[in-house]
């Protein structure tokens, strides 16, 4: 399936289709790198109330009702475009491990200062007004913002020229935007806000580990890369935590 830039891309992201992307020993890995990113970035004080933007997929959902039930700090809120961005995470919702709210992306139904933290995955390079997405995540977070990216650099570049062959590869791909970091550094800073961390998941394209089907050869990949300094330069997606400069600083939890 190929899809483009659009208002609504949770609407794909949070279907079965697209969970399918992350099935397996790999995509458990996959979305492991991801989560120990996430949940580390909102290990700090006053952090108890997220709201995950275009979240139907679960991904961060998930991740921090297994943290709730170790710890009973985290209180999820999902927003979807429609509520068929709720299929996913019904089990979630049943089982009152998080909430949903269905309404526009980019006019998030919210007061302004409405969550300690503000998550969005997946959606940035998918969004046709993205610089009004990240405003209006700022909008609605006291505190944090964490979004993911994927950036000009490496081989990742490659995945525009060469989608056709990601598709004939992947199958069930999307296009999607890249960005030089500058422009998401300077829209963040025109809401107020300071980038805190940035780190880059994967130094190979996700396709060439979803190809190879070993995650444990491609973990090792991984980590020898990062040991030599290239997943830091060239590793992607990026996931940037962003911190409201308005606010004292946050201190990581004892």
């Amino acid at each position: 399936m190929t899809l483009g830039i659009c208002d609504d891309p949770d609407v794909h992201s949070s279907s079965a289709e697209y969970a399918s992307r992350f099935s397996g020993a790999v995509g458990c890995w996959m979305l492991e790198v991801q989560e120990n990113l996430v949940c580390k970035a909102l290990e700090v004080s006053n952090i108890s109330t997220i709201l995950d933007v275009g979240g139907g997929h679960g991904q961060v959902a998930r991740a921090f009702s297994r943290l709730t039930a170790q710890r009973s700090r985290y209180a999820v809120t999902v927003l979807g475009s429609t509520m068929q961005c709720s299929e996913q995470i019904a089990d979630l919702l049943q089982e009152g491990k998080c909430t949903f709210r269905e309404g526009s992306l980019v006019t998030l139904p919210f007061p302004d200062d409405s969550f300690d933290a503000v998550t969005c995955l997946r959606i940035v390079s998918h969004i046709s007004d993205w610089p009004k997405l990240i405003s209006e995540l700022c909008r609605v977070a006291r505190h944090r913002v964490v979004i993911d990216y994927p950036p000009i650099t490496g081989l990742h570049h490659l995945a525009g020229p060469l989608f056709a062959l990601k598709q004939r590869l992947e199958g069930n791909t999307r296009q999607y935007r890249s960005f030089n970091a500058d422009e998401i550094h300077q829209c963040f800073r025109q809401q107020g806000f300071r980038i805190e961390s940035e780190h880059g998941q994967f130094s190979l394209p996700m396709v060439l580990h979803r190809r190879l089907k070993m995650p444990g050869v491609s973990r090792t990949i991984e980590s020898a890369l990062a040991a030599v300094g290239i997943q830091r330069w060239l590793g992607a997606p990026r996931v940037l935590v962003a911190e409201n400069g308005r606010l004292p600083h946050l201190g990581a939890n004892s």
